[in-house]
């Protein structure tokens, strides 16, 4: 009898003992196994639809996102769900506006695929094996800073031009992006089940400097005024707050402007034109750094000019102009033609070319960055003509508005080196003096008296203390009247005393920089202010 009781308790301590277990174990799994489990189970019953490539995210420097703003609407396909092809290509065709022949061979293929949708009024009729849903856009209808970013290709793998293609390694990071929706056993989908978005790689996060709120406020200034050209705004540091080119392109409708005349593609903020007036900036640099010219000289200013036998107009000179002399802050103020080819000719052209290209011209300013074209310094050695011309920003001279904007952000910050950037995270050179403080206390000081006295006056903002220069660059090309036809240009900086901000406006064809470029340059610092 006791070896039978013994025999119980034992049983019953094996019994007790699993069910312990058996508790311990379904615990085990509910609380810390239930989750994984279950996505387990969703998993053994989901069919993709593969998107294509997802790339990283572009954000402004304030964390505001550039990319993937907005939804629209896609159709995921699984042929091999469909059970009434016909009805199935109809309604196909009804979402994506394509033939039914394209979509016959894309069936035929077997093979899940999606599309967008361009008519949604389509949604209201439902078909085995196709499934609406809705995901971000890498950019949208209305997108703006197109310029900068450049384009991605359709499938969405290699960057072209700007930031795409700048870090296009880095945007790639993020692998192929799936639509997964959840079948029953039969391996068929299930209807009003969830949908969901997954890819098989984290995908990167990218930092520009720009300020989106700043950008959108410019490129609403330039298609008010409906006009051809760009704007960049620059920190005296380097960093490129906005890059703006009109005409622009959408990024949807790529296609459709390859044959646009008016070439929407170009980034005019970094391709090269002429420049006019806005290089006397350099010219008086050179000058005064050369140490042959002193802001107590006076020159005289006739209106006209000659030079090997070439006679050199002012922009004002017309019968009757009466001779006068001016010191170099006067000539800047009045933008005298005639003072600063004599300040070029007596110092030479290698002077000038050397100067320019300290602060800049004829090379990249942002590096990497694809598109941007580095313009053109004449070769030397130069004739006197062309010494005369380039004294004026005019003849072989080409430079962008990237290029004026670091030579005015150099001017503006006391005379350091400048490289612009577009990446916060992008490493900043330790600055460098490259002009004499004093020779830059001067050029500031005939800056202000451009905008204060002179041809920059319509730049000035309510609050005051900006300072400039206008050009108005002669392209080569007259209207049928016989008129020149002039690109405008105005680049100034903000605060006068301690500067932040640096502006350049280019218009083509825009006739006058104190007339056309200045005024819109007022309307983005008062933005800015």
């Amino acid at each position: 009898m006791a070896f039978l009781l013994g025999r119980l308790t034992i049983i019953r301590m094996i019994l007790a003992g699993s069910l312990m277990f058996l508790m311990i174990r379904v615990g085990y799994l509910s609380l810390y196994m239930g989750e994984t489990l279950a996505e387990e189970c969703v998993e053994a019953h989901l069919i993709c639809a593969e998107l294509g490539y997802e790339r990283g995210e572009l954000y402004d420097r304030n964390g505001v996102r550039i990319t993937n703003r907005n939804e629209s609407s896609y159709v995921a396909v699984f042929p091999s769900d469909i059970d009434d092809r016909e009805t199935a290509i109809s309604y196909l065709a009804e979402l994506t506006m394509r033939s039914k022949n394209e979509l016959e061979r894309m069936l035929k293929k077997g093979a899940p695929f999606c599309l967008s949708v361009q008519n949604i009024s389509g949604q209201a009729l439902r078909v085995n094996g196709i499934v609406v849903f809705r995901k971000n856009d890498r950019y949208d209808a209305r997108m703006k800073v197109s310029h900068v970013l450049g384009y991605v290709q359709e499938n969405g793998r290699v960057g072209i031009g700007g930031v795409e293609q700048m870090c296009d390694a880095m945007l790639r990071g993020g692998g192929k992006e799936y639509v997964q929706v959840v079948t029953d056993g039969a391996g068929h989908i299930i209807r009003g089940a969830p949908y969901r978005m997954s890819n098989d790689r984290e995908k990167k996060r990218v930092t520009l400097t720009l300020d989106w709120k700043l950008q959108k406020a410019i490129e609403e200034v330039m298609d008010k005024h409906r006009v051809h050209g760009a704007v960049v705004v620059m920190r005296v540091d380097g960093d490129v707050l906005a890059m703006v080119s009109r005409p622009t392109f959408r990024m949807g409708e790529l296609t459709d402007h390859l044959t646009a005349m008016d070439a929407p593609f170009l980034n005019r903020a970094v391709h090269p034109v002429a420049l006019g007036s806005v290089f006397k900036v350099v010219t008086a640099m050179a000058g005064l750094a050369s140490g042959e010219v002193t802001m107590r000289d006076k020159w005289e200013d006739a209106g006209r000019i000659e030079v090997a036998g070439i006679t050199f107009h002012g922009w004002d000179d017309q019968e009757g102009y009466i001779s006068r002399e001016l010191t170099l802050t006067e000539a800047m103020a009045h933008s005298s033609n005639s003072v600063f080819i004599q300040v070029g000719t007596k110092i030479g052209g290698a002077c000038l070319v050397d100067m320019a290209r300290r602060v800049g011209f004829g090379e990249q300013t942002i590096a990497g960055y694809y598109g941007e074209e580095t313009g053109n310094l004449p070769r030397e050695p130069l004739y006197i003509g062309e010494v005369a011309n380039l004294a004026i920003g005019q003849g072989e001279l080409l430079a962008t508005p990237m290029q004026v904007t670091k030579m005015m952000a150099i001017v503006a910050n006391g005379g350091y080196d400048v490289m612009p950037r577009l990446l916060l995270n992008a490493k900043k050179d330790p600055q460098h003096r490259i002009l004499d403080a004093r020779v830059v206390r001067d050029v500031q000081n005939m800056l202000a008296s451009a905008v204060d006295d002179g041809t920059g006056q319509a730049a000035q903002t309510k609050r005051g203390q900006v300072s400039g220069k206008t050009g108005s660059a002669e392209t080569g090309r007259k209207t049928s009247d016989g008129k020149s036809i002039n690109h405008a240009w105005f680049s100034g900086y903000f605060p006068r005393q301690a500067p932040h901000y640096v502006c350049t406006v280019m218009i083509e064809e825009g006739k006058s920089g104190g007339g056309v470029a200045a005024p819109i340059f007022r309307e983005i610092m008062e933005i800015i202010q």
